[in-house]
């Protein structure tokens, strides 16, 4: 990453995405509250569901606005109308969904987010607060997708202007290995409600990223 390009934007070092199936768990809204109200900065939470609509969505974020208490960030993915309802922290952007300028003069004030899957897409995304890359490693999520490695993950790094964080098969023990190759944070679905303690699995991957500094 270009240092005169960074962001004065402090970004999480954990995100926390959700899918469908997670926001349709028994005990996710508790669950979620204890880990926005609890984790601090250095964690956004994702509120993603693809195929949920957006009452839904904007019932759950409702739940979880009063619990941002210990500073960690709310964001919603691809959902402008949900996010402006909800007052979150920012968007992540799917990668076929608007261009980052176009949010930016939507919402201004909003922290911008992009998935990104290739050095290409990288360049296409200029000007987004973070770039959430992968699939890294082999993933249950995106299970025909072929995994790109630290080495690709490095070859996006190269041409970034924005800090990216590593996606896809993330475990506190692969942590080092993106870290040492120039990610600024990780991505985790299954790493962290896979857990009956979604918190504590949060505050695994915190440790693991501080341990690798």
């Amino acid at each position: 990453m270009n240092p005169a390009a960074e962001p004065t934007r402090r970004i999480p070092v954990v995100h926390v995405v959700t899918d469908d199936r997670v926001l349709a768990g028994e005990g996710f809204v508790e669950a979620a509250r204890r880990l926005l109200g609890e984790s601090g900065p250095d964690v956004a939470l994702h509120l993603r569901g693809p195929r949920s609509s957006a009452r839904y969505l904007e019932r759950l974020g409702l739940a979880l606005d009063t619990a941002r208490t210990g500073g960690a960030w709310l964001v919603v993915n691809d959902r402008l109308d949900v996010a402006a309802a909800v007052g979150a922290d920012g968007v992540h952007l799917r990668a076929d969904s608007l261009d980052v300028a176009v949010v930016r003069q939507l919402h201004s004030d909003w922290a911008v987010g992009a998935s990104v899957h290739t050095p290409d897409e990288v360049r296409a995304r200029r000007g987004a607060d973070w770039l959430s890359a992968g699939t890294i490693y082999s993933s249950a999520s995106h299970p025909g997708r072929p995994p790109e490695g630290p080495s690709g993950l490095a070859s996006m790094i190269a041409v970034a202007d924005a800090p990216v964080i590593a996606i896809g098969g993330i475990t506190p023990e692969r942590v080092r290995e993106v870290r040492e190759v120039g990610a600024s944070g990780v991505a985790v679905l299954g790493g962290v409600w896979a857990s009956d303690r979604p918190l504590s699995r949060v505050r695994d991957y915190l440790r693991a990223w501080r341990q690798a500094a």
